[in-house]
């Protein structure tokens, strides 16, 4: 997946490719978030990809995640500082204005708050213009609100698609039942339309696809395809950005396989912790740091064992029940001619002690997600 700075990036010139750009079959479901009043023929419809795939997280610019480990509530100074971005299109019908606009989206989804960084419009020639503001504001009720809910509160819009696959193919042995499907989280319910599927990187898929099921009353306009130089211009960068895009993915490829070896070294090593620690260390591969503290809170200690390695160190006593070997006197009686001590034996006794304990989770960069996430760990105790 790229990185949304790196969609930020390569954004004016990635859009502007139009019809001629190479990219990867990267279909997304699209949904309608939001139209604007105007009637044929000046519509305009906001789209998103409500896919949770293309719902991007990253910290606030400047925030210390150390300085937040010290603070007295540190899920709110994560949650307060943690950024999620989305993009938005708005689809425009006027033949002679703008095609459509890319509004990079950020939320802080604790706050309520809204911001749009950047929005770059395209004509049919694929021209661009660049605005946005940083500045932040409360969300409104409009499509910034259903935008909101679908970065803020993804699980209920995947409620909402499971519900709709299976109206689109139902199982006919499945009785149904009214009063569910009343408190059932729809589309419709959340106010939202589904749109169809598309291309993410191919914007103009997804232009197409709103011609195609909303506007069936009008003709399309074609695309201005350019002079020859302008095509030539056009297929040049078209082309570099294509290497640009294969050298993306071949590093998210080489990642992954990274990722796929931390996490059967850390399977293998689950199976040498004994059943104490296998349950809750399980699923620990890939974990960020704000995921170890929101799990054991803040640690007894961080260290940088090696440049670019953290390592957050948890200790804790603990009890066990030991069986413990103590010696039993076999006493003789007169029947076998002996009274008195014959021998000794063995027996057990139940004992609780106390034992120290640790837990220590290694962590770097370079996995396939941002920020520091855990590749190594060790904990037992003595």
């Amino acid at each position: 997946m790229l990185k949304l700075s790196q969609l930020r990036v390569a954004g004016a010139c990635f859009f502007a490719m139009l019809a001629t750009i190479w990219a990867p079959a990267s279909a997304a479901k699209w949904m309608i978030i939001g139209n604007e009043p105007d009637p044929a023929p000046h519509r305009s419809v906001y789209v998103m990809s409500a896919d949770d795939a293309w719902i991007f997280q990253r910290f606030a610019d400047g925030f210390d995640q150390a300085e937040a480990a010290r603070s007295p509530d540190v899920l709110a100074t994560l949650g307060s500082n943690t950024i999620k971005s989305v993009i938005v299109l708005q689809v425009f019908e006027n033949a002679g204005g703008i095609n459509f606009i890319s509004y990079t989206v950020d939320f802080k989804c604790q706050e309520g708050l809204v911001s749009i960084p950047v929005a770059t419009s395209y004509d049919r020639a694929g021209k661009p213009e660049t605005g946005g503001s940083p500045d932040w504001m409360k969300v409104p009720d409009n499509w910034l609100g259903k935008a909101e809910m679908i970065a803020c509160d993804w699980k209920r819009w995947q409620s909402a698609k499971q519900v709709w696959g299976a109206s689109i193919t139902p199982d006919p042995k499945k009785k149904r039942n009214k009063k569910k499907e009343e408190r059932t989280v729809t589309f419709e319910s959340l106010g939202m339309q589904y749109l169809g599927e598309a291309n993410y990187f191919r914007v103009t898929d997804v232009v197409d696809v709103v011609w195609k099921t909303l506007w069936t009353d009008a003709v399309q306009p074609a695309y201005y395809e350019g002079t020859p130089e302008e095509k030539a211009e056009a297929a040049a960068k078209a082309l570099a950005l294509e290497g640009e895009i294969k050298s993306l993915l071949s590093e998210e490829k080489s990642k992954i396989e990274q990722d796929i070896k931390t996490a059967d070294r850390i399977d293998r090593k689950l199976g040498r912790v004994g059943e104490k620690f296998f349950r809750e260390m399980q699923g620990i591969d890939g974990k960020s740091e704000d995921d170890v503290i929101a799990l054991w809170g803040i640690p007894q200690g961080l260290i940088e064992t090696t440049p670019g390695v953290r390592q957050l160190n948890y200790y804790w006593s603990d009890t066990e029940t030991v069986q413990v070997p103590y010696t039993v006197d076999i006493i003789g009686g007169a029947g076998n001619g002996v009274v008195g001590k014959i021998g000794e034996t063995q027996e057990f006794r139940s004992e609780t002690r106390t034992i120290q304990c640790y837990r220590k989770l290694f962590l770097k960069e370079g996995g396939r997600l941002p920020g520091f996430r855990v590749f190594d760990f060790d904990v037992g105790c003595s």
